[in-house]
């Protein structure tokens, strides 16, 4: 539960570019507080204790940061919660981030309406995962036991109003693209929204999400 009305936010990440482009993307949104930035794991154990951050977006991936940083965030502030932000991780760094606690993890390549529905998500304890991650741990030569992970890590199962209203959609026979028109999302954003809907309900397909939809009431059988 957040305390105040602002979402603090601390960035770990030791790219100029990036970090000027995060700051960016929260100084210009609604609610995001933007309490500092760190560019090792040393800067980031000081910076912890100073600000009391409600949500840390971190690049685990980088030469500066490692999967075990999150562990300690979570151990000394265990309220907060944690963003990955990565280029690209093997699938077994995404399960080692996943199971040290991150709420939500995205790629860099993700777009900006992309980034800020992961922020808020998992400011508010959501679980969000970019559809390329979903993709990986969901490779068909992998085992498949992983995107379990990915689901029970949200455990009791969350669906978002966000999801709700795109279950709904999906429900009713709408594209991406025009789920997107209707809500205001970009295409890419409504296909991670997809993908973790699906996650969540442990289906593969659109008839599963309608099976769900009817089940749960979300939209009644014509």
């Amino acid at each position: 539960m957040i305390a105040s009305s602002n979402i603090k936010v601390l960035l770990a990440d030791n790219n100029f570019i990036v970090k000027e482009g995060f700051k960016a993307i929260i100084n210009g949104a609604e609610d995001l507080e933007f309490v500092g930035e760190v560019s090792n794991s040393i800067e980031l154990n000081e910076m912890l204790e100073e600000v009391s951050p409600d949500l840390l977006i971190i690049d685990f991936g980088s030469t500066e940061f490692r999967v075990e940083d999150i562990k300690n965030v979570l151990e000394k502030r265990p309220e907060a919660k944690v963003l990955a932000i990565t280029t690209y991780v093997s699938q077994g760094g995404m399960l080692k981030a996943i199971e040290s606690g991150i709420t939500g993890y995205i790629l860099k390549d993700c777009d900006r309406d992309e980034v800020v529905e992961a922020i808020y998500s998992t400011a508010k304890g959501e679980n969000f995962f970019c559809g390329k991650i979903i993709s990986s741990l969901m490779n068909k030569d992998k085992n498949k036991v992983d995107i379990n992970l990915v689901a029970s890590c949200c455990e009791p199962m969350k669906i978002s109003s966000r999801e709700v209203d795109i279950i709904r959609l999906i429900a009713s026979g709408y594209s991406n693209k025009q789920i997107g028109d209707k809500l205001f999302l970009s295409t890419h954003t409504v296909g991670t929204h997809r993908k973790n809907i699906m996650a969540k309900l442990g289906v593969n397909n659109t008839a599963g999400v309608v099976v769900y939809a009817i089940k749960e009431n979300i939209i009644t059988p014509e």
